[in-house]
């Protein structure tokens, strides 16, 4: 296999896009659950359909948007747990060059962890 450079450059400008992409998209997602509650609020919106329509969209809909914003959250936060760590413990220098083998050497130190783990939750 061979082995691959990534410029840290790269990995934070990466960095950086994921967050404002985060940022955005929370903005929107809070737009459209604004837009459910609106729907959830109307007056003119009534029976046992609306009833059902207006339901399916508060568990359904707010739950998935919930969702999405935690995902996206949490992608930001191990992208930056991951810079801030290899930063710290690795090489501080902005220009560094990290090599894919660097990086399958620690793969398969979390899949060898992942697997001791799982061994001893199926005991």
């Amino acid at each position: 296999m061979p082995n691959y450079k990534v410029d840290m450059a790269e990995v934070l400008a990466f960095k950086e896009d994921i967050k404002a992409l985060r940022a955005t998209l929370h903005e929107q997602l809070a737009d459209v659950k604004g837009a459910i509650d609106q729907i959830k609020q109307m007056d003119s919106f009534q029976g046992q359909a609306a009833d059902d329509a207006k339901a399916y969209f508060e568990v359904m809909h707010r739950i998935l948007l919930t969702a999405f914003q935690g995902v996206f959250s949490e992608l930001e936060g191990n992208i930056t747990k991951h810079v801030r760590d290899f930063q710290e413990e690795i090489d501080a220098d902005p220009h560094a060059v990290i090599e894919t083998g660097y990086i399958e050497d620690e793969k398969e130190m979390i899949e060898d962890r992942h697997d001791a783990l799982k061994q001893l939750a199926d005991k």
